[in-house]
């Protein structure tokens, strides 16, 4: 089972600060699940967020970073990845 947990999200701006929204922490059951790219597609779905835009891979293995557009806005989650039995 892999855990998503410390979950935030933000709109980019040019102009103002971003300010952050915390969701829920999720369980995955579907090992399969293990790559990154999964994982963002993944949470996107199950918030509704829109359409994966990036993936960021030069970041530590236990976070999840990416980047996604909804109704011409561009967003970017940041998580923490964790793998449990």
């Amino acid at each position: 089972m892999i855990k998503i947990t410390k979950i935030t999200q933000h709109f980019i701006h040019h102009h103002i600060a971003p300010k952050n929204t915390s969701l829920d922490d999720l369980f995955v059951a579907n090992a399969d699940l293990k790559d990154k790219k999964a994982l963002a597609a993944y949470v996107i779905e199950t918030y509704s967020l829109g359409q994966l835009v990036s993936v960021k891979f030069n970041v530590a293995d236990h976070i999840l970073d990416f980047t996604y557009n909804q109704a011409e806005n561009i967003g970017r989650v940041v998580a923490e990845v964790a793998i449990v039995d």
